[in-house]
C-alpha cells in the first residue's frame, strides 16, 4: 500500500550507561525526526545500567505529506481511524526492530531486560512488535501513539499478554489525539492487565519533564512486576539473612555456602577448593542425590556459583529451578544488587576475601539487616569478620575542647548590630540568621557559616579531576562536581605532540579521538564565569588524560589547599588531590613526567604497586572517616602507620580509628596543624 524504502540505514544512536550495561532500551523516534534527537533526552536520564539504542528512520516519501521523503518507519495516508495503513512498511520496522532485540540477546542481555518503545510513529511500530510477534521483552515504552493494524490482533492477541506497558499521552495532542490513546489503553487492557496509562495536562504532541522522569523509573517497575509473588499461605521473613557455613573435608577440602533472602528470591553461593567428590556439600546447597531430576552441578577447581531461586517454589530449598546461574564470572541480579564471584584457585586467605566481598555487598541488598547468623568450624583460621554496625561501637578521634557553634538554616547568630554578614548567612529583621547547616567562624567582624558539606565552589588556579560527560561544540562538558557542568574547550587543550597552532575544523572532528565520554582528565581551572560555570584548561604539560589508577571520591572541604597537588610518593604510587574532592592514585612510571599526551599505557601493573595503591585508597577513607585533612604529608604519615595492618583490615573501624589518631598526633608534634 505505502511506498517502502530499500535505503540502508545509518547505525543507530546510542547512550552508554553510566555503570554496567546491564539492560537495553531501543526506542524509535517519530516522523520526520532521527535517532540522535532521542538520544540527547535519554543521555540527560542518567541512566546507570541501562543502554539507550535509537535507531534511524529511513528516508521514504510519506503520503501525508504531499509524498515528501522524510524520516519515517512507514508510510501515513492519514490521521483518520478508518485511513488504510501501509501493512508492508509496519512490518518491515519491525522486522528491524527484532534484529535489534536479537542483536542484544547475543551479547548476554536476558529478553527480560531488554525494553522496546518509541514516540509516536515509532510507539505504534514498538506496539505492534510487543503483541504481534513473538519476541518475549521486558517492557514497552510507549509515548504519544496509537496500535497499529488493532484488527488483525483484536483475535485475541497470543504474545507477550503479561509484558508490562507505560503508555503516556499529551490532552492536547493534535496528531495522535489524546481519545486515540484511550483508544489504545483500553484495547490493550482487555488482553494485558499491565498497562500503565498517564496524561499529561496541557502537553501537546511533544515530550515533558514528568513525561521523561516516568520513562526513567519504569524498567525498575517492569522488573519487580515480573518477579514471582510468594503464596499468601507462606510467611517468610524478607529480612536479610546469611547464613557461613566452613566445614573441614579431607585433605586441603575447604567448603563455604552462603544464603542469602532478600525479598522474594534466595540466593545460594557455595565455593571450594577442590572437586566435590562427596554429596553431603551438595545437599546442603539443596540438591539431591541420586535423583535423576536433580542432577548435581559439577565445580571447576576455584570455582564460585550462584544460584537465584523464587521463594514460590513449593520444593525450597530442594530442587529449585534456577533463574540465574554463573559459573566463573559475576552474576547481575536485577535491580536487587550484584554479587561478585572471581575465578581463581581459592584458598583459606582468598575465601576469607570472597567472603568479606559478598558481606560488604549487603547494605546494597538490602537496608534490613535484622539477622546475621554465623556457622562455622574453624573460623578462627580463616579470619572472617561479621559484624553490623550497631555493634562495632562509636570510635573517633578526641575533639578538641574549644566549644564549636554549630547551626542550621534559620538559626539566630547574632543581634548585634556591629557585626558584617558573609557566605551562609543572611539579615532578617534586624538578626543575623543562617542559611546553611555548619559551623559559624568569625574572623573579626565578619562571620559566616561554613556549611559541613556543599557542591565544589572552584576558584581561578584550582587543581581539578573530572570525568568527560558529553562533547559539543569545540568543548567538551566535564563532572567536577560543582553545581554546574565545567567546560574544557578545544582551545584550551594540548594537540597531540605539544603542536602549537589554531583549532582547525579537522581538530574538531577529531576531538572524540583526543577525548571521549568517560575519560578522567587532570586539569586547572582557568576562569569562573558569571553563572558559576568553571572552564579549564589543560595546555600545561603536567594535565592531560589519566591511564590506569583509583579514583577516590572525599568531601572538597578536606583537600587542603597547597601549591602544589601532584605528589610522588616514596611508596610507588603517584598522587593527585584535587579541589574537588576527586583524589587520583596511580603507579609511579619510569616514563618521563609531565608528557600530557593522549596516550592510555595499559601495560600490566606490578602486585606491589597495586598493593600500594589499595592501601593509599583505604588510609585516605580512614582519614576521610575521621575529618582529617588531605594533603601528601598526612596521606603518607597514615601510609606509614597502616603498615601494621593487612590492606583490607585498614577499614576495620578500631584500626582506621587507631590510624587516623597516630597521624593526628604525629602532625601535631611536627608542627602541620
Amino acid at each position: 500500500m505505502g511506498a517502502s524504502s530499500s535505503h540502508e540505514m545509518d547505525p543507530p544512536a546510542i547512550v552508554q550507561p553510566l555503570k554496567e550495561h546491564t539492560a537495553t532500551l531501543i526506542f524509535l523516534h517519530g516522523l520526520g525526526d532521527r535517532g540522535t534527537g532521542w538520544a540527547t533526552g535519554l543521555a540527560s536520564l542518567k541512566l546507570q545500567h541501562i543502554k539507550c539504542v535509537c535507531p534511524h528512520a529511513p528516508i521514504r516519501p510519506v503520503t501525508l505529506n504531499a509524498g515528501m521523503r522524510m524520516p519515517s518507519w512507514f508510510d501515513i495516508i492519514g490521521l483518520d481511524s478508518s485511513s488504510p495503513q501501509d501493512v508492508e512498511g509496519i512490518k518491515e520496522a519491525s522486522e528491524m526492530l527484532q534484529g535489534l532485540i536479537e542483536n542484544e540477546v547475543k551479547i548476554g542481555i536476558p529478553r527480560n531486560r531488554i525494553f522496546i518503545g518509541g514516540f509516536s510513529q515509532g510507539g505504534a511500530v514498538a506496539l505492534y512488535t510487543a503483541f504481534a510477534v513473538n519476541k518475549p521483552i521486558g517492557g514497552v515504552i510507549a509515548l504519544s501513539t496509537w496500535m497499529p493494524l488493532h484488527r488483525t490482533l483484536a483475535k485475541e492477541p497470543k504474545y507477550n499478554r503479561d509484558v508490562p506497558v507505560l503508555q503516556c499521552h499529551g490532552t492536547l495532542d493534535p496528531l495522535v489525539r489524546f481519545s486515540w490513546g484511550q483508544e489504545t489503553s483500553t484495547f490493550i487492557r482487555s488482553f494485558n492487565p499491565n498497562l500503565t496509562f498517564k496524561a499529561y495536562d496541557n502537553m501537546m504532541h511533544s515530550s515533558c519533564p514528568e513525561e521523561m522522569q516516568d520513562v526513567k523509573v519504569f524498567p525498575g517497575e517492569a522488573f519487580r512486576i515480573l518477579m514471582p509473588v510468594p503464596p499468601a499461605n507462606r510467611q517468610m521473613d524478607i529480612s536479610t539473612v546469611l547464613h557461613v557455613h566452613v566445614e573441614s573435608g579431607t585433605g586441603e577440602v575447604m567448603r563455604l555456602f552462603l544464603k542469602l533472602q532478600i525479598g522474594h528470591f534466595f540466593f545460594f553461593v557455595s565455593a571450594k577448593t577442590q572437586q566435590l567428590q562427596s554429596g553431603g556439600f551438595t545437599r546442603s546447597l539443596g540438591w539431591g542425590r541420586g535423583s535423576a531430576n536433580n542432577k548435581r552441578p559439577r565445580f571447576s577447581r576455584g570455582q564460585l556459583y550462584v544460584r537465584m531461586v523464587p521463594i514460590s517454589s513449593s520444593s525450597l530449598p530442594y530442587n529449585p529451578q534456577p533463574l540465574v546461574e554463573s559459573g566463573a564470572h559475576s552474576s547481575q541480579l536485577g535491580d536487587l544488587g550484584k554479587v561478585c564471584c572471581a575465578n581463581q584457585a581459592l584458598n583459606r586467605r582468598a575465601l576469607s576475601s570472597d567472603v568479606s566481598t559478598l558481606l560488604s555487598l549487603l547494605p546494597l541488598l538490602s537496608t534490613q539487616r535484622r539477622i546475621v547468623t554465623v556457622e562455622a568450624q574453624e573460623l578462627n583460621t580463616m579470619d572472617i569478620d561479621v559484624r553490623l554496625a550497631t555493634a562495632r561501637g562509636q570510635l573517633g578521634l578526641k575533639q578538641s575542647d574549644e566549644p564549636i557553634s554549630l547551626v542550621t538554616p534559620g538559626d539566630v547568630i547574632t543581634s548585634d548590630a556591629g557585626f558584617m554578614r558573609g557566605h551562609g548567612t543572611a539579615m532578617e529583621e534586624d538578626r543575623l540568621q543562617a542559611t546553611v547547616a555548619g559551623m559559624v567562624e568569625r574572623v573579626n567582624k565578619l562571620i559566616s557559616v561554613r556549611p559541613l558539606k556543599s557542591r565544589y565552589t572552584g576558584e581561578i588556579g584550582d587543581v581539578v579531576v573530572g570525568r568527560i560527560l558529553e562533547l559539543g561544540t569545540r568543548r567538551w562538558k566535564v563532572d567536577v562536581r560543582a553545581k554546574l557542568d565545567a567546560v574544557l574547550m578545544l582551545s584550551s587543550v594540548n594537540l597531540p605532540g605539544g603542536e602549537l597552532r589554531r583549532r582547525s575544523e579537522e581538530d574538531e572532528r577529531m576531538m572524540r579521538s583526543y577525548l571521549q565520554e568517560g575519560d578522567l582528565i587532570s586539569a586547572e581551572v582557568q576562569n569562573v564565569m558569571s553563572d558559576g560555570t568553571l572552564s579549564l584548561h589543560t595546555r600545561s604539560l603536567k594535565y592531560g588524560k589519566l591511564g590506569q589508577g583509583v579514583l577516590v571520591q572525599v568531601p572538597p572541604s578536606l583537600i587542603k589547599r597547597r601549591k602544589t597537588h601532584f605528589h610522588t610518593l616514596p611508596c610507588g604510587a603517584s598522587i593527585i588531590l584535587g579541589n574537588n574532592g576527586y583524589i587520583w592514585l596511580a603507579p609511579t612510571t619510569s616514563e618521563p613526567e609531565n608528557t600530557g599526551g593522549y596516550t592510555v599505557n595499559l601495560a600490566p601493573i606490578a602486585h606491589s604497586d597495586r598493593e600500594a595503591i589499595a592501601r593509599l585508597r583505604n588510609c585516605v577513607l580512614a582519614l576521610v572517616d575521621h575529618s582529617l585533612l588531605l594533603y601528601d604529608t598526612s596521606i603518607l604519615y597514615a601510609y606509614e602507620e597502616s603498615l601494621r595492618f593487612d590492606c583490607k583490615s585498614i577499614l576495620k573501624a578500631e584500626n582506621a580509628a587507631e590510624i587516623a589518631e597516630l597521624t593526628q598526633q604525629r602532625l601535631e608534634q611536627e608542627g602541620y596543624r
